[in-house]
């Protein structure tokens, strides 16, 4: 009974196809993450590169390696952030921060393209609609809403404290780009 409780799916798939579901499940989940994993350590130090571009990073971060023209200064940075937070925290609560983090930037999606779609300056005759209006973001924003409400309080003040942090971070950036 306890291994239905860590591994639900791969459970599933056993009972649905027998031992070979499982390792079928398996093998599915290790393509995705590598996949997953592979994507993000190549775009996101590309993302810091691009926002110290744009200013809203230091500077440092647009540093271009001689030899193989990558910006090696924020692959370095990802990479070291990336490894104290997996040294600070086990893999549940790190999946649970990330998790509740991409949620409130795909709310903010939300609430952004219904503020954009409520400009009639910025609407045009010939631009996507979704069909049925306002039906479908509301679905996203309540799904989003309970969602989060399944995070623990530490989850949730974890979330709180990552995002003033980069806020303040931000502000802090800014001010001293003043100088």
């Amino acid at each position: 009974m306890e291994a239905f409780k860590a591994a639900p799916l791969a459970a599933v798939a056993e009972q649905l196809i027998g031992p070979i579901g499982g390792t079928i499940l398996l093998i599915t989940a290790i393509i995705s993450t590598f996949g997953n994993v592979s994507a993000d350590v190549l775009s996101t130090p590309r993302l810091l590169f691009a926002g110290a571009n744009d200013g809203i990073f230091p500077k440092f971060l647009t540093k271009i390696h001689a030899k193989f023209f990558t910006p090696h200064i924020a692959v370095i940075t990802y990479a070291s952030l990336i490894f104290l937070f997996s040294i600070t925290g086990g893999f549940k609560q790190l999946a649970s921060l990330a998790s509740g983090a991409i949620l409130i930037v795909y709310l903010s999606v939300i609430l952004a393209t219904i503020k954009l779609r409520s400009n009639p300056q910025l609407t045009l005759e010939k631009s996507f609609r979704v069909p049925g209006g306002l039906f479908i973001p509301i679905i996203g924003i309540v799904s989003i809403l309970w969602l989060l409400t399944s995070l623990s309080q530490i989850e949730v003040i974890s979330i709180i404290i990552l995002i003033l942090v980069t806020c303040l971070f931000y502000i802090a950036i800014k001010k001293v780009q003043k100088l």
